[in-house]
């Protein structure tokens, strides 16, 4: 059973800064036309369950081990930096604008946008799969140098750099499959730069 209208308002209130208006819709999401903002405070996950968001949506700084209830489209730009994620399982299906899920060890993309307007922002570690990003036309990595993000290997900021490598942006599984024979031509394996083939 959904939450009342009532009980979601008071949720909405104490967790969340709202730009614009919000609706429960028939699946008892929040809609919200405008923005919306997770206030500072530590929590493992987000407390209301969204639909779609016609603005952007910030949840940094938050503590959250999981993005459930995150909305399923965002029109703007969606942001989760700098929490405790290792996966994206939860996030927006769609992001117009900008995507930014850097500072969090991600040691899985499951549940990463099946599209992304502008570009999607990541954190290199050795343990990321970063051969599924392929499937977005950019791809920027995070350049905050506070410990203790590893810097990113230089092959894979060519990789994904279109002035290097134009035949790779936004090809899907062909520039998988491209990105891979490069990187084995190198010696690499997987994202690991000390690791033998």
């Amino acid at each position: 059973m959904s939450p009342s209208k009532a009980a979601v308002g008071v949720l909405l209130e104490r967790d969340f800064q709202i730009t614009g208006t919000w609706n429960l819709n028939s699946q008892g999401l929040v809609d919200v036309t405008g923005n919306v903002h997770a206030k500072w405070m530590h929590m493992s996950r987000l407390t209301v369950k969204f639909g779609h968001v016609s603005g952007n949506f910030s949840c940094i700084d938050s503590n959250l081990r999981s993005l459930e209830g995150a909305p399923q489209k965002v029109t703007g730009s969606f942001t989760c930096k700098n929490n405790v994620l290792t996966s994206l399982q939860g996030g927006p299906v769609e992001v117009g604008g900008r995507c930014y899920v850097s500072r969090n060890h991600l040691t899985s993309l499951a549940g990463a946008p099946h599209t992304v307007g502008q570009f999607i922002e990541i954190t290199y570690y050795p343990d990321t799969p970063l051969l599924t990003l392929f499937n977005y036309n950019k791809v920027v990595f995070d350049n905050d140098s506070r410990p203790p993000v590893p810097p990113v290997p230089r092959i894979w900021r060519e990789l994904f750099d279109s002035a290097f490598h134009p035949e790779l942006q936004g090809g899907g599984k062909a520039s998988m499959i491209k990105a891979v024979a490069i990187l084995s031509k190198a010696g690499l394996y997987k994202n690991n730069p000390n690791a033998q083939p």
